[in-house]
């Protein structure tokens, strides 16, 4: 069986309870994380990312038998510039 692999995904968090957290993703979806004991990030660093509030980045495997996917990474985005849509104001 081979390893899933790792998908990508930006937005910000707006929620964490322990190990898990909650993205608003740049295509305004939210997902459900939880960290992965491997990850290289802390449950407190993304306490941190919460209440500093930056774009992130967030490296994840699907997790077939959870309702949450498997965060192995997450960091802060380089010069993140937000989409603009044609109806936000300048």
């Amino acid at each position: 069986m081979s390893e899933p692999s790792v998908h990508r995904i930006g937005g910000h968090i707006i929620l964490v309870q322990e190990g898990r957290f909650q993205l608003a993703c740049d295509d305004r979806s939210t997902r459900l994380f939880i960290l992965s004991p491997a990850a290289s990030v802390e449950a407190s660093d993304i306490e941190t990312l919460l209440r500093d509030d930056p774009h992130v980045v967030v490296a994840y495997k699907p997790a077939p038998s959870l309702h949450a996917l498997t965060a192995v990474a997450v960091t802060r985005s380089a010069n993140h510039q937000p989409e603009r849509r044609p109806n936000d104001p300048l």
